[in-house]
């Protein structure tokens, strides 16, 4: 199949090398200098100078080639995906398939995919416990393929076909994106735990909230959520962005926690989790949901005191077991 990635970036780069085992790829991105430097040399210089990009992987500035693909990947941050599907909008049929691999909300509380369904039908998602660095290195690594249709996971299939991704399969899309939107949030309240207390104990039962809120949050929101807890998008997520320090977010709570990281509007550094825990504290208020460590990361990030917000959210979380 003839796939674009929208984004020449760590991630763009490292979906395009393992789909590149099956498919023609093209990478559409900005960068001119970096085009011509990856059709001559094979090397995204920018992301991963000491890997050789696959023979079947070329770039372009060209957005007009979007027309000439079965499928567009975007593997841009959230906050451009909306900007991006309208540049290749007027190139593109129904027939197009459309992926998002971004994990946040596009307009006020609404998802991403939700937003692009709303004009282009034929869409689902990607998304999972999934690090580029890792993944451009062939290691196993999964996805949940976020759709309501059957023949999304079909194709998702296809395309993976003879690579070490593992999928599975959900379609309760929505509730699958929300889930990656609340895992970054969760991801900073851990760094911001990690940066302050060491006791092992104390650490897992802190995570252990975590996910329990989580559940608490989709399933106010969505009703029964049936297995999808077990999803490598909801469960695996969590862990992999509460646990490891590739994550962006977790390393954004520890240097907040130490003193090193000031959140406020001129912020060079904004990362998804910033942006989503102020429109997930407001869903937690209109649900009244006893949700702890969502408030203690929103209060953080409006400036409180870090070790008052992390004894307080201790205490209430010990509270929750005798109510």
């Amino acid at each position: 199949m003839k796939i674009a990635i929208i984004g020449g970036g760590s991630f763009g780069t490292a979906i395009a090398q393992v789909l590149a085992t099956n498919n023609d790829m093209t990478l559409l991105m900005r960068n001119k200098e970096l085009v011509n430097t990856i059709n001559s040399s094979k090397v995204n210089t920018a992301y991963f100078p000491n890997i050789l990009l696959d023979d079947n992987i070329s770039a372009s500035t060209d957005y007009k080639k979007s027309g000439e693909m079965d499928i567009v990947i975007f593997c841009v941050p959230s906050k451009y995906v909306i900007s991006e599907y309208k540049k290749i909008k007027p190139y593109i049929s129904k027939k197009t398939v459309l992926i998002n691999t971004a994990k946040g909300f596009a307009t006020k509380r609404q998802t991403i995919l939700k937003t692009i369904k709303k004009e282009h039908k034929n869409s689902f998602s990607i998304l999972g416990p999934t690090f580029a660095n890792n993944l451009i290195k062939n290691e196993y690594s999964a996805f949940t393929i976020a759709s309501d249709r059957e023949e999304h996971f079909d194709l998702a299939k296809t395309i993976f076909r003879n690579t070490n991704v593992i999928i599975d399969h959900s379609k309760e899309y929505e509730l699958i994106e929300m889930a990656s939107i609340l895992k970054n949030i969760f991801a900073i309240a851990n760094g911001l735990y990690d940066s302050l207390d060491d006791g092992v104990n104390t650490k897992y039962a802190f995570l252990t909230q975590s996910y329990k809120e989580l559940i608490i949050i989709l399933e106010a929101m969505f009703g029964e959520i049936s297995d999808n807890y077990t999803k490598n998008a909801v469960f695996g997520d969590l862990l992999l962005t509460s646990l490891n320090d590739q994550s962006r977010n977790k390393t954004l709570g520890q240097l907040i926690g130490r003193g090193f990281y000031t959140v406020n509007k001129k912020s060079g550094v904004i990362l998804e989790g910033v942006r989503s825990a102020k429109k997930i504290h407001a869903i937690t208020n209109q649900y009244r949901l006893n949700t702890p460590i969502i408030a203690f990361v929103n209060d953080i990030l409006k400036g409180e005191n870090v070790n008052k917000a992390h004894n307080r959210c201790l205490q209430e979380i010990k509270d929750i077991g005798y109510l």
